[in-house]
């Protein structure tokens, strides 16, 4: 039969195997993470040099914004300046939408941008079911 010397040194050569096998894994486990970061990292990069929009852009755009949809909105809830948020958060991923040439299509400002997503909803005739705890 097979001698133990023999079976111990096969044992261990195949832990060895295992080891290396394992290292091998681990490394190359590791290069994937790096390179996904770094991939992502660049393209951060490039999105964010797409769409580098300074914060006096967005004032004056958003002035031009409530003279022209101010009417519409008396009445709401928000001051002026709440509202100036809103309308910088959607002006924001209109200009990340259109810096990214994948989009079919292109979004501009519009009556709609200085709205909140429930504000937006009614105006189109979504229901949007009353908060309770704000009663």
């Amino acid at each position: 039969g097979i001698n133990a010397e023999y079976m111990g040194q096969l044992l261990s050569n195949t832990k060895h195997i295992m080891q290396v096998k394992l290292a091998f894994l681990t490394i190359c486990l590791s290069l994937l993470v790096v390179g996904t970061l770094c991939i992502n990292d660049n393209f951060q990069d490039i999105q964010t040099s797409l769409v580098n929009i300074d914060e006096q852009e967005i004032r004056q755009e958003y002035e031009k914004w409530y003279q022209q949809y101010q009417q519409r909105l008396e009445g709401t809830q928000y001051s002026k300046e709440l509202r100036y948020n809103t309308f910088k958060t959607n002006y924001m991923k209109i200009k990340e939408h259109n810096a990214n040439p994948s989009k079919a299509f292109t979004m501009t400002v519009n009556q709609f941008t200085g709205l909140t997503d429930e504000e937006r909803k009614q105006y189109l005739g979504a229901y949007v079911p009353h908060n309770k705890e704000s009663e």
